[in-house]
């Protein structure tokens, strides 16, 4: 089956434009997914197909740009079929490929996308059904990186509802909760408000050392609260970091989270389209730096500035000086200063951003301030 003129016909031509440019002698392109979906990875079954795989599906597509689908439960074929009229959907896993490879004359000639989502005996299968000529993770994953106007607006939406989730996260911040009982809170407003699946860090200290999942530790007065907050809703991830203390907030600890917070703002104004990844990073160093904190600008106390946020590409990938990727317009990725300070501790700061001509633009509407909360509790 043809797929029908739209969204999926286009993401098919570039697809196709994409790995013709990459791999000339490939014939057809399989798209992998393993149904493990990642925060920080992209599916290349869910950027082609919109579909969000429950087990190992691959997307097939020949070289008149058809797209059969091969899923795997079979249970999950009418809900494929359903989800992605456009394409032909069967039950199957590697033989099911190889047949169809054979049938369409591709056996040899095929591009694989999803190289990633493999563990060995998964890829060795594959492999010898389908005799894979090339991978072509990085050519479809620069494809993928461009969003549209319909994922922009469904990446603000999902952004909306994170933000929701903080209101939710700065009311139940108050001495005697538990931060699970805190994390409880967030998923339940999230929950509530349409999210699927949730990546939710939340640590408490009067002097945080690093981020962690949340414990039993009940907060106090004079608590530092970080929440990291990574909703997702149909399969746009975002991501938001804040900072939160319980009761006043000393003069240092005001100070050290204003430094960080421009250094956000000063990273985010150097992403613009053709900026290189490591140069930003060098912005919001010198920021830092210029506050009297260089020698904590490297590991142990912090890891990146940033990263990429699935599912549809893992691109620019992680935000390190080393990092000699350039940034190009629909890029979406999330951008944080988030390291240990000797003076306040680990704090955080970070806002989901897409990459514009004239810099980052945050999805939330603005960057976010340390907040005080729980006073006179």
């Amino acid at each position: 089956m043809t797929a029908a003129e739209g969204p999926l016909a286009c993401r098919v031509r570039a697809l196709l434009e994409a790995v013709g440019a990459a791999a000339p002698s490939a014939a057809a392109i399989v798209c992998y997914s393993s149904g493990r979906h990642s925060l920080t990875e992209a599916d290349p079954v869910w950027w082609l197909t919109r579909l969000r795989p429950l087990g190992p599906t691959a997307a097939a597509v020949g070289p008149d740009g058809e797209v059969t689908l091969f899923v795997e439960p079979a249970y999950d074929v009418p809900r494929a079929a359903d989800r992605v009229p456009a394409a032909e959907v069967r039950a199957g896993g590697p033989d099911a490929l190889g047949e169809w490879a054979r049938r369409r004359g591709v056996f040899g000639r095929v591009a694989l996308w999803g190289r990633h989502k493999l563990d060995g005996r998964s890829a060795a299968a594959l492999d010898a059904a389908l005799d894979v000529q090339v991978v072509v993770d990085e050519a479809c994953e620069q494809v993928s990186r461009r969003r549209d106007g319909a994922d922009v607006a469904r990446l603000e939406a999902v952004t909306r509802l994170a933000t929701e989730a903080e209101g939710a996260f700065r009311a139940a911040a108050r001495p005697g909760v538990a931060e699970y009982e805190l994390a409880a809170a967030v998923r339940a407003q999230l929950r509530r408000s349409g999210s699927g699946d949730v990546f939710l860090l939340v640590s408490s200290s009067q002097h945080n050392l690093a981020l962690h999942p949340p414990t039993d530790r009940v907060l106090a007065e004079g608590d530092v609260v970080l929440c990291e907050l990574s909703p997702s809703a149909d399969g746009m991830y975002t991501q938001l970091c804040r900072t939160v203390v319980v009761g006043e907030a000393p003069p240092q600890l005001r100070d050290d989270h204003a430094l960080l917070t421009a250094s956000l703002v000063a990273g985010a104004a150097a992403c613009r389209d053709g900026a290189v990844v490591g140069e930003v990073v060098a912005v919001m160093d010198r920021v830092i730096t210029d506050g009297g904190y260089g020698d904590f600008c490297r590991p142990p106390h912090m890891r990146a500035r940033g990263h990429g946020l699935g599912l549809a590409s893992s691109l620019p990938g992680d935000v390190t000086a080393d990092n000699e990727r350039r940034l190009v317009a629909g890029d979406v990725f999330v951008l944080h200063p988030n390291q240990y300070l000797p003076s306040s501790g680990y704090l955080l700061c970070g806002e989901t951003l897409i990459v514009t001509g004239d810099g980052g633009r945050p999805l939330s509407g603005g960057f976010g301030s340390l907040v005080e909360v729980g006073i006179g509790s």
